[in-house]
């Protein structure tokens, strides 16, 4: 769980579309060892929520202790959607452990349907990499589709930043991203798989 950190500057690296330069793995760890470790007890928090707490106030079998089940259930699931922003947060907006949370959480409420998309990506993701063993797409591919959705949030906020009297529902994304279509240029899905073949 250490490495994850590493692996997440990693792809933000290909997100950014930049050769992995694997030397820098070991600087990447040493940078971000105490952000992963943070996220490590993040995720037993949660498993304790699910596993523990929740079917514990469950079994009270009163209001109070079905309140606070939904409470940390609801609690829990909005904190599921947010941290998909953790490493990408960590990587590109703020170094600080102490307020990733609460700025993936701000991504969060801004930008709830990306997020919810976002998440249902992640989990045809995490599903079709339970057949592989995390080979593929694995923990690399779902790690990069959170960097490139914050990459996409920045050119929001860059473009509303330099435009405030133009509001979030009105982005050309055509514009933002001729530059990212350019240097990608037109793939096809058999390119993609054989590139020999191209």
């Amino acid at each position: 769980m250490v490495c994850i950190g590493a692996v997440s500057q990693l792809v933000r690296d290909i997100a950014d579309f930049h050769s992995p330069d694997f030397k820098s793995f070991l600087m990447y760890v040493k940078k971000d060892w105490g952000a992963s470790l943070v996220f490590a007890a993040i995720i037993v928090l949660q498993a304790f929520v699910i596993g523990v707490a929740l079917p514990w106030y469950f079994s009270r079998g009163n209001l109070v202790g079905i309140a606070l089940a939904g409470l940390l259930f609801w609690g829990n699931l909005l904190w599921m959607l947010a941290s998909q922003y953790y490493f990408p947060v960590r990587n590109r907006l703020d170094t600080n452990i102490r307020t990733i949370p609460k700025r993936c959480l701000m991504l969060l409420f801004d930008n709830t349907g990306f997020t919810i998309v976002l998440g249902i990506g992640t989990l045809v993701l995490a599903v079709l990499s339970t057949f592989t063993a995390f080979l593929f797409p694995g923990i690399g591919a779902i790690l990069l589709w959170h960097q490139a959705a914050v990459r996409l949030r920045i050119y929001k906020y860059d473009y509303l930043e330099e435009h405030p009297h133009e509001t979030g529902k009105r982005i050309p994304w055509d514009g933002l991203l001729a530059e990212d279509r350019n240097r990608v240029g037109t793939r096809t899905l058999r390119g993609m798989i054989f590139p020999w073949k191209g």
